[in-house]
């Protein structure tokens, strides 16, 4: 396999016989080379160093998260502590944007889309979607990546972005169908990765389903995740609906507070019945109060999932024990929902 040569030529010397010793632990396609002086790096394919240089190939590290800059064109710039996992990210797609060439770590998971919907907003579908994905990886050891579509991303309450707001550079890329990088545009944590979009998530609408497939495929392709983990709140554009057609699960979030006109509800779920044509629709009643440390409850309920029965015929409430209950929704989905479609 191909490598990459990066050196690393910094001020503080300490710093950066750290950073190749982090970075050399999860850069399995990289190689790293501590310079004393920038002519030392004629061989490498990228340089971090402290200062900028008119080389495309030289990568300023800034202590400024606000300054970094990779997706553009150079100079490229790089958040000096931001988590190794994403720098390794940031510098294969600077390689990409230098040489042309790909290189992504390589696995062979096979990935499912489960697709997180709402009857009406502030049913509390990202706080159920985040704790989910976590009780997959506490449980099972699954891995997922979570991407928001909705025009307000609230997942931003629980979730500390460091990469910038690209979206739009990654529906670009996803529209020309040529080769990149995509880990480039992924956050990594240790219980749920997330795709970079923002706050105000303006480009939501924008992932067609042509671009969806080749963003399933991107991913798949990179073999570390189980899931596809897609939050689309209560907004049932066209192309989320389309979105719904190759699903392997929907989860429709309720809020049994709110009292709706019971064709209110049964159109929303006819419709989602109807897009849904090879998955499972789980339906779930939400009794808990829609408050920011929700998604936290989740930590304090580790072990008490793995007992909760499977719900044949009644569907899944969150009205008794956030954690126990949330673990109820992952088993239903690790579990392929072979029991048929679930609903209240």
């Amino acid at each position: 396999m191909e490598l990459i040569k990066v050196g690393i030529c910094l001020e503080d010397r300490t710093f950066a016989q750290a950073l190749a010793m982090t970075l050399a632990r999860e850069g399995s396609c990289m190689r790293f080379y501590l310079l004393n002086h920038m002519e030392e790096g004629a061989d490498c394919d990228l340089i971090l160093a402290s200062s900028a240089s008119p080389d495309a190939k030289v990568v300023e590290m800034v202590r400024n998260p606000a300054f970094a800059q990779y997706t553009e064109a150079p100079p490229f710039k790089v958040y000096r502590y931001m988590e190794s996992q994403n720098l390794i990210s940031c510098l294969l797609f600077i390689y990409f944007k230098v040489t042309g060439k790909v290189m992504e770590r390589k696995g062979d998971t096979h990935l499912r889309l489960v697709t997180f919907l709402a009857e009406c907003g502030g049913c509390g579908t990202t706080s159920a979607a985040l704790s989910v994905a976590c009780m997959l990886y506490r449980i099972y050891g699954s891995k997922s990546l979570y991407l928001n579509l909705c025009p307000i991303d609230d997942s931003r309450k629980y979730l500390e972005e460091e990469g910038e707001d690209s979206l739009m550079k990654l529906l670009y890329y996803l529209d020309q169908d040529k080769p990149f990088p995509i880990g480039a545009f992924i956050t990594e944590k240790e219980e749920v990765d997330f795709v970079n979009t923002g706050v105000i998530n303006s480009y939501f609408n924008e992932m067609k389903p042509i671009l969806m497939q080749r963003f399933l495929k991107k991913v798949d392709q990179l073999g570390k995740y189980d899931f596809l983990i897609v939050d689309m709140g209560n907004h049932l554009s066209r192309e989320n609906k389309k979105m719904l057609g190759y699903t392997d699960c929907a989860v429709l979030l309720c809020d049994s507070e709110r009292k709706r006109p019971g064709k209110y509800r049964e159109r929303i779920s006819q419709e989602i019945f109807k897009r849904v044509q090879r998955g499972t629709v789980l339906r779930v009643e939400n009794f808990a109060a829609d408050v920011p440390d929700a998604f936290e409850q989740v930590e304090t309920e580790q072990a008490a999932p793995l007992s909760i029965a499977r719900q044949e015929t009644e569907g899944l409430s969150l009205d008794r024990n956030y954690g126990i209950e949330i673990g109820a929704i992952a088993r239903e989905i690790m579990e392929g929902g072979n029991g048929g479609n679930h609903q209240c």
